[in-house]
């Protein structure tokens, strides 16, 4: 099975998606993946690029939420040493 790579990275105050079509090893169908918080995917070739990206961008997101609710369970701790 051949896997392409659709990648997220921050651009100054927006988001760059890039897609990678170059590999083209022949690998088990046991390597699928998932998609990576940290802003990239290596999906099978059949998936359409858009449900790739949007899979990712989903992942992306609940990460950034996480971190979200830590940061404000932090400020709350912060705000009770006052």
């Amino acid at each position: 099975m051949i896997f392409h790579t659709v990648r997220i990275e921050p651009d100054k105050d927006t988001w760059k998606v890039r897609f990678d079509k170059s590999d083209t090893v022949d690998r088990d169908e046991k390597d699928l993946r998932q998609p990576l918080p940290l802003g990239f995917y290596h999906y099978p070739e059949t998936m359409p690029d858009l449900e790739a990206k949007t899979l990712l961008i989903h992942v992306m997101i609940a990460r950034h939420e996480e971190e979200i609710e830590k940061l404000v369970k932090s400020k709350a701790a912060l705000i009770d040493l006052l």
